[in-house]
């Protein structure tokens, strides 16, 4: 959710890029590299059912809380699953020209080739009254629990919604590469360091030591966040005593994305691992999913898998 997140992020232009890409839910990048879509998971609102109409040809996906998002390679977004407040209903002005997707637990953002930014869903994550900045100029979107953020083309964070009194800090106003968002906000900066302000409970907005510089991705989670090091992922914050990182993400990881309860990282082998939460068996990753990934986004309780 994120990171993560999901964003035309393609596997293509060098494994570093697509790390930064995967965290910041940027799409797509580099080449337009079409696939299928793959669903599992919690299939309580149709979730991980994959229309027709959004089962090829696409280029990103983006996994929200209960409904999901789908960039098709004529730059058109298809929205299914939980619609209560509109977020899997996609408006005209993202049917076309759209290069990115960022799927929130009940709002949606889509950025345009203009530099444009497209909301809707619930009112309160700012999908009614979008600030002045992100008319255009943006470079990356980031759809958290409730607000919403945008990454400008000089580096700087523009936060709107539901922002429970938060504001972006003075670090994120300029040299920022990445953005990531769930109830807590991360921005990733050209040196390698970590910013995190909002909800932080549970610590997921401590950056610990570790992650502090040198990251080269970011993913943003339910009470925990989650960074990419030299191949390793490192998790901060609540790990609900069973979402620890598996010693298999520890190394040769390039790419990551953390849902609610659970998390997936793309280790450089090709290979997709995910851990935490599987009650709905969304932490095992079927054969179909394991091989050949273009894009993945880890939602509430289900995935999307984009492959070749």
């Amino acid at each position: 959710m994120t990171s993560s997140r999901s964003m035309g992020r393609t596997l293509l232009g060098g494994l570093l890029g697509a790390a930064l890409l995967l965290s910041a839910t940027v799409a797509p990048a580099m080449a337009q590299e079409t696939g299928s879509v793959i669903a599992w998971g919690a299939n309580n609102v149709g979730q991980s059912t994959v229309p027709a109409e959004a089962a090829s040809g696409a280029v990103a996906v983006s996994a929200g809380a209960y409904h999901n998002l789908v960039l098709k390679a004529d730059g058109s977004v298809i929205g299914w699953g939980d619609d209560i407040w509109g977020q899997a209903t996609v408006p005209p002005a993202a049917k076309s020209g759209v290069k990115a997707i960022s799927a929130g637990s009940w709002h949606s953002l889509a950025l345009k080739n203009d530099g444009s930014v497209v909301a809707w869903g619930r009112p309160e994550s700012g999908t009614d009254k979008l600030p002045p900045e992100v008319a255009g100029g943006v470079v990356a979107i980031a759809a958290g629990e409730v607000q919403s953020l945008a990454l400008k083309a000089d580096g700087s964070v523009i936060m709107w919604g539901d922002t429970r009194g938060y504001t972006v800090p003075a670090a994120a106003s300029s040299g920022v590469v990445a953005i990531a968002a769930e109830r807590q906000n991360l921005a990733l900066k050209a040196d390698g360091t970590v910013i995190a302000w909002g909800e932080g409970n549970y610590g997921e907005t401590t950056v610990p030591a570790e992650a502090a510089a040198g990251t080269s991705a970011i993913a943003a989670g339910a009470f925990r966040s989650l960074a990419l090091k030299n191949g390793k992922v490192i998790m901060w914050g609540y790990d609900y005593g069973h979402n620890a990182v598996p010693p298999e993400a520890t190394s040769g990881v390039v790419a990551i994305e953390a849902g609610t309860f659970h998390d997936l990282a793309l280790k450089a082998d090709g290979t997709l691992i995910a851990w935490g939460d599987n009650d709905f068996g969304e932490a095992t990753v079927p054969a179909a999913a394991a091989h050949g990934i273009i894009d993945f986004s880890a939602g509430s309780s289900h995935n999307l898998v984009l492959r070749r």
